[in-house]
């Protein structure tokens, strides 16, 4: 009896844990920000909207090391680099902090060829470091997608353009943390000129904070003077 109590408790476990939502929307994704996860070993972060997996892989980053630029923390790698000598991301994902702390690991512009290593990477090295990978040219149907689709301890977040309540809402963010106010009228005048680009969007609120000078109250007047329209 108590060897089938046990059975049924471990399939039930192993049931709670694929549980788990492997492509993660913005509830889980801002969940891990808050408290990071470190059963999480990886997060790929794929699609055509580089702004947005530009914000992604940075917030994750500082969400393990608040300095993102932290030699002995944060490592950046390229794809290319990675698929032409595996070892460099073999090397630095079994290293540890000199200085303690969880370590991340950033691989950009990774392709197919990175799926192959990342399997051998997870089966024969032991680390607490977080992975994050990035890669505009991937899309759903991706060996290294699926290869994060199948993993219960990999994030998949796809970065495809953005809706109009996620321009809405990136554009409120942006504001709220330099210090500026802005009116509804003038928030929405300016969303309804930005593109679905996340990069392109950030570039031109960035544009209309330079024109502002030390004033911090946007207008609709602010706004028609500098934004043109990008929505098309």
């Amino acid at each position: 009896m108590t060897s089938v109590c046990e059975s049924v408790l471990i399939s039930i476990r192993a049931l709670l844990k694929k549980a788990r939502p492997v492509i993660y929307k913005q509830a889980q994704i801002d969940k891990f920000l808050k408290r990071p996860d470190n059963s999480l070993r990886a997060v790929l972060v794929y699609g055509s909207n580089e702004g947005l997996m530009a914000e992604h892989v940075k917030n994750f980053t500082k969400a393990i090391c608040d300095d993102v630029n932290d030699p002995f923390r944060v490592a950046y790698l390229n794809g290319a680099d990675v698929n032409a000598d595996p070892g460099i991301l073999f090397g630095e994902y079994g290293s540890q902090s000199l200085m303690g702390g969880r370590r991340v690991i950033v691989v950009r512009d990774a392709d197919n060829n990175l799926t192959k290593n990342l399997k051998s990477l997870f089966e024969t090295t032991k680390s607490d470091a977080l992975l994050i990978i990035s890669s505009g040219s991937l899309n759903k149907k991706s060996s290294l997608v699926k290869l994060g689709e199948d993993s219960e301890d990999m994030a998949v977040i796809p970065c495809y353009e953005d809706r109009d309540e996620d321009i809405y809402g990136a554009a409120r963010t942006k504001f709220v943390e330099g210090g500026y106010t802005i009116g509804n009228e003038a928030l929405q005048i300016l969303c309804a000129r930005l593109s679905n680009d996340r990069k392109s969007s950030m570039g031109e609120i960035d544009k209309l904070m330079t024109y502002m000078g030390d004033r911090k109250n946007i207008t609709t007047e602010d706004v028609v003077a500098i934004i043109s329209d990008n929505s098309a």
